[in-house]
């Protein structure tokens, strides 16, 4: 039989477990600032995580500079390029002029697929309860199954509609649930529980939305880097510049991030100052150094997160990488027991719960690795 991986070998691997880890630090620091510092500033921490995406590119190629002595004019060069040939005008040439509407258009849609589903859960938080929201959220891997087969080619020899992956999402997303509701003891509704589970909802149809459609539109179909390892084998080639070299891992995904962040860094202030203005924001900068580190690791660890489920989502496609997400579910569990150095915290429903979100992305890992 021979070595079956997950596309992008062991690097996409290691990006997985990273962004599993980064994702539980962002939560309980978010939840440690929010709750203990007494730093309420949900817009504002919103704000510095998503500007924080800008630095992302900038880091990639300083290390490839230092790691290969490329000069990152020639990276920059080879992404201009494809962005022009693969995404925004496919049948155009290298030699012709770069289409900067479509650029300016691209980048738009793709900043607001990246922030509505977070300002709406944002907003959601107030409204309802945590329980309520967390498990509403969640279902954006469901969302992703039903979005992806619809709008998604299938693998080729193989039906639109697949039994493994149905399965494996709903047994993910019951165990969310189980997980959320067999430990919630919040009893309390919430100021406007029906809007608040209504813009958790649509947060999380629209999250996954985005997902299926940054998979089809903004990810060239050569996106997938070669595997560092002899003997695995990928699904397409990799994605070339203008001198046939190949991008190295991860490059074009973190390039589309990082203008995301220059997007929000460069517009997304203007709510909070117009809001300032008129009495309405109340937005502080924090007040003492502490909290103002641990607000820059929230940002840091953030981005390594989202950095790393763009890659993932660009290898792996909405369905593994969204299926794949909700492991962190179970990972800020185990954190709380560490944390709180209280047992009590894994309940027989959170057992079931977290077994069920692993056997799920275990039938995916599965089916992908096996019968593709």
């Amino acid at each position: 039989m021979g070595n079956y991986t997950l596309s992008g070998g062991s690097a996409a691997n290691a990006v997985f477990v990273t962004i599993l880890f980064a994702y539980v630090l962002q939560t309980e620091l978010t939840q440690y600032v929010q709750s203990s510092l007494q730093f309420r500033q949900p817009y504002l921490l919103f704000y510095i995580a998503h500007s924080s995406f800008a630095v992302v590119l900038p880091a990639h190629l300083l290390y490839l500079k230092y790691s290969t002595g490329n000069s990152p004019s020639s990276y920059l060069s080879s992404l201009w390029s494809i962005m022009q040939i693969h995404i925004l005008a496919p049948y155009s040439t290298p030699g012709s002029k770069f289409p900067w509407t479509r650029y300016v258009v691209f980048i738009s849609l793709l900043t607001i697929g990246i922030t509505c589903p977070a300002l709406m859960w944002y907003a959601s938080v107030s409204l309802a309860s945590l329980s309520d929201i967390t498990a509403l959220f969640n279902t954006h891997a469901f969302w992703a199954y039903i979005l992806s087969t619809a709008f998604l080619p299938p693998p080729p020899d193989r039906p639109r509609w697949q039994p493994y992956k149905l399965l494996a999402v709903l047994l993910a997303c019951i165990g969310v649930f189980i997980t959320v509701y067999g430990n919630s003891d919040d009893t309390s509704p919430g100021s406007n529980p029906f809007v608040g589970n209504l813009l958790a909802l649509v947060s999380a149809i629209s999250y996954a939305l985005y997902q299926v459609a940054y998979k089809k539109w903004a990810v060239p179909s050569t996106s997938i880097a070669p595997s560092y390892e002899d003997g695995e084998e990928d699904e397409a080639a990799p994605l070339s510049g203008d001198g046939g070299e190949p991008l190295p891992f991860g490059l074009f995904a973190n390039f589309v991030t990082s203008t995301a962040g220059v997007v929000t860094f460069a517009v997304l202030w203007i709510p909070m100052t117009f809001s300032n203005w008129f009495g309405k924001g109340g937005y502080e900068l924090p007040g003492d150094v502490w909290t103002g580190t641990c607000v820059g690791l929230i940002a840091l660890s953030g981005l390594v997160f989202n950095a790393g489920f763009m890659i993932l989502l660009s290898l792996w496609g909405p369905i593994v990488a969204s299926v794949g997400n909700l492991l962190t579910i179970v990972l800020v569990m185990l954190a709380d027991v560490i944390i709180s150095r209280d047992l009590s915290v894994i309940t027989f429903w959170s057992f079931v719960g977290s077994g069920l979100i692993i056997g799920g992305f275990a039938i995916l890992v599965w089916e992908y690795t096996t019968l593709h």
